[in-house]
C-alpha cells in the first residue's frame, strides 16, 4: 500500500470553516504547519517502512504499537496499566481528554495561546478527530489475530542474539506441518545459546545478511533457509507497483515492439543498478561487443526477409 495513514485527511481536517481576520488566519496556518510537522515525522517513517524494498515485517508490529500508544496518549486518558494495541477504543468517549488538554506538540501549543478561544477550540477538536482517525486506520489495517506477525519479531537477528523465545509456539500449525518444524526448533534453541554467534558483532548487519551467514553453518542450515524464505515476504505491494511503473516507463508507444525477454532484462538491470555507477573500460568493451552482435543479427534478419 502506498499510503498507510490518512495524510490527505490531515490537510482536510484542519482547513478553517470560514474566513476570519488576517492575524487569526496567520496563527491558524502556523499552528497547522507546526502540528503537521509534529505528526508527519513518525508517519513518514512508517510509510517508508511499508514501501521499503528490503524485509521490514519484523519491525512492523513494534513500530505501529508505539505510534498508536503515542497518539492515544495525546488525546485519551492514560490507563492505569499499559493497554494492548487492539484494546485501545477511540470510540469510548469517556476516555477522551477535554479539548484543552489535547497535546499537539510544543510549537503548536505556543501558537494556540495566540488564537481566539472559539477558534482554538475548533482547531483542537479537529486535531483530536484526526488522531482518532489515524488510530482507527492502523487498527483496521493490522491483523492482530494472526500469530505470524508477532512471530516475525523473532526473525530480527538483534532479538536472536540479545534475547530469544520459543519460535515454534508462535507459528501456525499448518506451517509447522510442511517445513520440518522439529528440526527448525532444535536449531533455533541451539542458536540462542551459541555464544560464538552472539559475540559475532552482528549489530551493523541486516537481518538478511545475518541469516545468509547462518546458512553457511551446517548446524543452522535448515533454520537459516526457513528464515530467508520468511524474509522474502513483502510488507506491501509497493515493490510490485514499482516494477509495473518500470515496465510502463520503458514500453512506451514508441517502443511497443520490445519483447518480453528484453523487458525482463531492462527491469533486472534497473533493480541491480538502481543508482548511478561508474563506467570502465571493460563495460565499454562489453557494450561495444553487444551492440555489434545485435546489429549483425538485425542485418541478417533483414537479408532473410528480402
Amino acid at each position: 500500500m502506498n499510503c498507510f495513514l490518512p495524510l490527505k485527511q490531515l490537510k482536510q481536517s484542519l482547513l478553517p470553516l470560514r474566513e476570519s481576520s488576517a492575524p487569526t488566519d496567520r496563527h491558524y496556518v502556523q499552528a497547522t504547519l507546526e502540528f503537521t510537522d509534529y505528526v508527519l515525522g513518525d508517519l513518514t517513517d512508517l510509510n517508508k517502512l511499508f514501501q521499503s524494498n528490503s524485509f521490514k515485517l519484523h519491525r512492523l508490529l513494534p513500530k505501529v504499537e508505539r505510534l498508536v500508544c503515542m497518539f492515544s496518549q495525546n488525546v485519551m486518558t492514560k490507563p492505569n496499566r499499559p493497554e494492548k494495541f487492539a484494546n485501545i477504543n477511540v470510540n469510548d468517549e469517556s476516555k477522551w481528554l477535554p479539548s484543552e488538554k489535547v497535546y499537539l506538540g510544543i510549537a503548536a501549543a505556543e501558537t494556540l495561546a495566540k488564537m481566539r478561544p472559539h477558534e482554538r477550540e475548533s482547531f483542537l477538536s479537529r486535531c483530536r478527530s484526526w488522531f482518532f482517525e489515524a488510530i482507527r486506520q492502523m487498527q483496521k489495517r493490522i491483523d492482530l489475530s494472526s500469530p505470524v506477525l508477532e512471530a516475525f519479531i523473532d526473525v530480527d537477528h538483534i532479538v536472536v542474539v540479545k534475547s530469544g523465545g520459543v519460535l515454534a509456539s508462535k507459528l501456525p500449525k499448518r506451517l509447522s506441518q510442511c517445513c520440518g518444524i522439529q528440526t527448525i526448533d532444535r536449531q533455533w534453541r541451539s542458536l540462542l545459546v551459541d555464544n560464538d554467534v552472539k559475540n559475532g558483532g552482528w549489530e551493523a548487519k541486516t537481518t538478511h545478511e545475518f541469516w545468509q551467514a547462518m546458512s553457511d553453518i551446517e548446524a543452522y542450515k535448515e533454520l537459516a533457509t526457513f528464515m530467508l524464505e520468511v524474509t522474502a515476504l513483502p510488507q506491501s505491494t509497493a515493490v510490485v507497483e514499482r516494477t509495473f511503473s518500470k515496465l510502463n516507463n520503458n514500453k512506451t508507444k514508441l517502443r511497443n515492439a520490445l519483447c518480453v525477454r528484453t523487458m525482463e532484462a531492462i527491469v533486472k538491470v534497473s533493480e541491480e543498478f538502481p543508482g548511478k555507477f561508474e563506467s570502465n573500460q571493460r563495460l565499454a568493451e562489453l557494450h561495444s561487443k553487444t551492440r555489434a552482435n545485435y546489429m549483425k543479427k538485425y542485418a541478417d534478419q533483414e537479408r532473410t526477409r528480402r
